[in-house]
């Protein structure tokens, strides 16, 4: 709802700013529901064309977020770095642990990873708009994740619709039959026994997420392709 609103208002200072300023509001809100979208003003912020502006989206969402735990600051301050800044999963890292190079794991942590991946995708994407923005960053977050379990896979669903390709289809196909497989899920055992081994989770521990995390990956990368072919497109044509 915030991205929409902000979509709706534009990137023209000339415009009613209350759907853009409800957006950000909306956004700061969100996020004090589920975090995960903690980075996503910064990628907003990206696309501002003034820079009063894109600090209000860089700052004020993940500000409504920590105002929502001062009622519980005092008694609990430790138990929220503990359980929410510091909390980890577990750190299984897919892309980092089975897609790049061993000598890259050894180098860099996979937060790290997260956190450049954040910062080049947004870059690359500044352009398009918030709703989208917000499409793609759902990708991202699950492709360079430093843990990943099965929720998790349901959340760029509606990236993979929206932003049809090759990629993004045969992560949703692998997916669906990975889940209606998979013991703590669906738990088909007719399924498990018809698919390869490494898309069954029990035979091969983690490495079934490393398959559809490549098969998400590829979607990002045409994504990606497309956004940058599509920008130098636009500066060609422009008089």
């Amino acid at each position: 709802a915030g991205v929409l609103l902000m979509e709706r208002a534009g990137i023209d200072d000339r415009r009613p700013r209350w759907p853009w300023v409800a957006g950000v509001a909306v956004l700061g809100l969100s996020l004090v529901v589920k975090h995960i979208l903690v980075v996503l003003p910064l990628w907003l912020a990206l696309r501002q064309p003034s820079l009063p502006r894109a600090a209000v989206v860089l700052f004020v969402p993940p500000a409504i977020l920590a105002a929502s735990f001062l009622p519980w600051a005092a008694d609990g301050g430790a138990g929220i770095v503990a359980n929410v800044v510091e909390y980890r999963s577990f750190d299984n890292a897919p892309f980092l642990t089975w897609i790049m190079p061993p000598i890259v794991a050894r180098l860099i942590t996979p937060t790290m990873l997260l956190g450049a991946a954040l910062l080049a995708v947004g870059w690359l994407v500044r352009h398009r708009p918030p709703a989208e923005l917000l499409l793609v960053y759902t990708v991202t977050v699950v492709v360079f994740a430093p843990a990943i379990a099965n929720q998790y896979l349901a959340i760029p669903a509606a990236a993979t619709a929206a932003l049809p390709n090759l990629g993004y289809a045969a992560y949703a196909v692998v997916t669906g039959l990975f889940l209606a497989a998979d013991p703590s899920n669906l738990d088909l055992a007719w399924l498990a026994d018809a698919l390869p081994g490494n898309l069954v989770r029990r035979e091969t521990d983690d490495l079934a997420w490393g398959h559809l995390v490549a098969l998400l990956a590829l979607g990002l990368a045409i994504t990606l392709v497309e956004t940058v072919r599509s920008r130098f497109a636009a500066q060609e044509h422009r008089p």
